[in-house]
């Protein structure tokens, strides 16, 4: 009984969605690719981001096999809080419009949300390994830039502002959240 619950849940779902993901992001790519040196590049680094999603995925399915059921309620509220699923759909109706400079910018966008969801469910289930996240994430979004680019310096750059943007805003909900958390602090000090 237990396994029919677990293959149903939002987290199965999701963790499978993330591997077809890259995967579909690279037939996509090829498919808009103008000529030989694009297709090149976008092969070039296919394995790399299709094998990356898939040892995340493999990784947080194990953690979750280990979970409290209090820690896999949570992954599963907060999946479906976050309409993961909904959001990895998203992208494959996007994926059409990879050819176009708004069809990557919004793709990259759709990403950077699921690699979100991926660092929330790391600290979920206490994935200990740290700023070595923000380092594979960071990776992650330069090779898929590469990919959606297909190694074009226009659409290159344009990602790159994106994504200067996506940390300026990472930053941003950082000082917030601590500033909230230091004024909450302060309102439960005043009342003792």
């Amino acid at each position: 009984m237990e396994s029919k619950i677990e293959s149903k849940s939002l987290l199965n779902e999701f963790l499978t969605n993330i591997i077809q993901m890259p995967v579909d992001l690279v037939n996509a790519a090829l498919d808009a690719a103008q000529d030989d040196d694009e297709k090149n590049i976008i092969n070039a680094f296919a394995p790399v981001v299709t094998s990356q999603f898939k040892e995340i995925s493999t990784q947080l399915r194990e953690l979750s096999l280990k979970a409290s059921t209090q820690r896999k309620s949570e992954a599963e509220n907060f999946l479906k809080l976050s309409s993961a699923n909904t959001l990895v759909s998203g992208m494959k109706l996007a994926l059409p419009s990879i050819g176009s400079l708004i069809g990557k910018l919004g793709i990259d966008g759709i990403i950077k949300e699921i690699k979100k969801i991926i660092e929330e469910l790391s600290k979920i289930f206490n994935w200990n390994i740290g700023e070595k996240i923000w380092k594979l994430i960071n990776l992650i979004d330069e090779i898929i830039a590469i990919i959606l680019s297909g190694g074009l310096l226009k659409f290159k750059n344009a990602l790159s502002q994106t994504e200067q943007n996506y940390l300026s805003e990472l930053t941003q909900l950082a000082k917030l959240q601590k500033a909230s958390t230091g004024l909450y602090n302060n309102e439960e000090d005043e009342e003792a």
